[in-house]
């Protein structure tokens, strides 16, 4: 299983993803080939656009990233955001996702 968790408190933009989809063998998991290339772009926006970023770890199977944006770069960010949506509703078996909006969100963000 693939858990993704993006939280946002207005400022700070943190995405932690981990796991595998489990769905085929290893490198062949088109699930999975999805999640990376769309994590990827979520990083290279990120890189783009946000005032700071910083890359916690990215790693086979983890990833964390932090960075301080606006309202604006979240609106860019959405297009990713959806294609992360649509796997955990087609493939719920192997993607799980939570989208935590500032309304939610504590003072802490991990």
């Amino acid at each position: 299983m693939i858990s993704i968790t993006r939280n946002w408190d207005g400022e700070r933009y943190v995405l932690h993803a981990k796991g595998h989809a489990e769905d085929a063998p290893a490198g062949e998991s088109l699930v999975c080939a999805a999640t990376s290339i769309l994590l990827y772009t979520l990083r290279q926006v990120l890189t783009e656009r946000a005032k700071t970023i910083e890359i916690d770890k990215v790693e086979s199977g983890e990833v964390w990233l932090s960075a301080m944006v606006t309202e604006e770069d979240v609106r860019c960010l959405r297009g990713v955001e959806s294609g992360l949506e649509l796997l955990a509703k087609h493939y719920p078996e192997s993607v799980q996702l939570t989208m935590r909006e500032p309304w939610e969100m504590s003072s802490s963000t991990r």
